[in-house]
Order: C-alpha cells, then structure tokens, then sequence
C-alpha cells in the first residue's frame, strides 16, 4: 500500500498540532529523559538545553517543509549522555520492518554493541561504510503522534506512529545537535514509555499532558 493511500493521511492534522506543541513544549523544558519498552529498551539520557521541535505533516506558509503523514516531536539528546539498551522491535529506515529485534548497547552516546536477525547485518554495514564513528552516535530522540498511522515499513509513517517512539544514529546538526556525519538511519520500537524527569509523558500509546 501507498503511503499516500494509508489511513495514516486520514488524521486531523490540525488537531494533532495542538498536542503536538505541548509535546514540544514539555520536551524542551525537560532534563532527562528515561526511555523503555517491553522488549527490552531501557535508555537514559540529558536533553539539557536542548530545544526540541515538531513536525505536524502538514505546511501553511510559502517555503515550509514537512513529512507527511509524519506527526511527531524530537529533539538531539546531549551527545555523550545516552546510556544503556536500545532494543528495535518496529522498524529502520534502512531495512523496513525488522524481522527480529535489534538489540543496541549504547555507552556515551555510541552504539557499541548491535545484534539481531538477518536485517542487523544491512544496518551494521551502512554504519559501517560511513567510515565515521560519528556514524554511531546517537543524534535524535523522537515520539510518533499520528494515531492513524502503523508500522508497516514506510520511514515517514512509521516514526510518527501514536505509541512509538525512535532513535536516530548519526547527524543531528540540522536537529540542534553537533554531531555530524555522513548518515542519518532510524530505529523505530514498538509500545514505548517515555518519562521526562520522572513524570510519565507516553504509555500504552496514552499521552499524560
């Protein structure tokens, strides 16, 4: 199926934008970020200083631009601050829809460890032939918004699936970050619970606004 054709450009964008700026809002005032999954993610990281940003799938102005049906708010952790297990049980924008999850060990913000069914061995040697380290460093946090979108191996819809949430390795300097590198791959996981500061922020695809 198209994207284009997916009930996922059925949402009310317009309402979405509403909930979309106090995503936002909350991810820019935030300073840690605790990140889990049932299938094992459990991530903690400074998003310190750091303003977060949406995309709301939809433009009003001349020269805008935006993904569509993408819905989603993001912002670039502190670099060297990301600590602990990533474990991707929905998608990648390299592979499609994983076959088995891809588990990631991350210490001071670079992956170091990536293991999974046959779709980890594309994802290592796309990070691989950056010939960067870069390459491996964490560079984006991101929540999905889009209640009408699933996981089915289109990038633009799957990251802005309500109840998921993804990080990004390599380039984040057009995110507010300084890391650069030649690559930007997304790593999409299922059912993810985000707390900000401790307070519950995403459960069960239920936002605590």
């Amino acid at each position: 199926m198209s994207v284009l054709s997916s009930d996922a450009m059925l949402a009310d964008f317009t309402k979405q934008k509403h909930v979309l700026d106090r995503v936002v809002a909350k991810m820019t005032q935030a300073k840690i970020v605790r990140l889990t999954n049932p299938a094992g993610t459990d991530l903690q990281f400074s998003v310190r200083g750091r303003t977060a940003h949406g995309v709301p799938g939809f433009c009003k102005r001349r020269g805008d631009a935006t993904g569509t049906p993408d819905i989603e708010a993001y912002v670039a952790p502190v670099e060297e601050s990301v600590n602990g297990t990533l474990m991707v049980d929905g998608s990648t924008s390299v592979t499609g829809v994983v076959d088995k999850p891809i588990s990631i060990k991350i210490r001071r913000g670079r992956a170091v460890g990536i293991r999974g069914g046959k779709h980890v061995v594309r994802l290592q040697r796309m990070l691989e032939n950056a010939r960067k380290p870069s390459a491996f460093q964490v560079g984006e946090f991101g929540i999905g918004l889009n209640p009408k979108a699933r996981i089915r191996g289109a990038i633009i819809e799957d990251e802005g699936a309500l109840g998921t949430a993804h990080i990004a390795l390599g380039d984040n300097t057009r995110l507010g970050g300084n890391n650069r590198a030649p690559l930007h791959v997304d790593l999409v996981m299922r059912r993810a619970v985000v707390e900000l500061d401790g307070r519950m922020l995403l459960k069960r695809g239920n936002l605590y606004l």
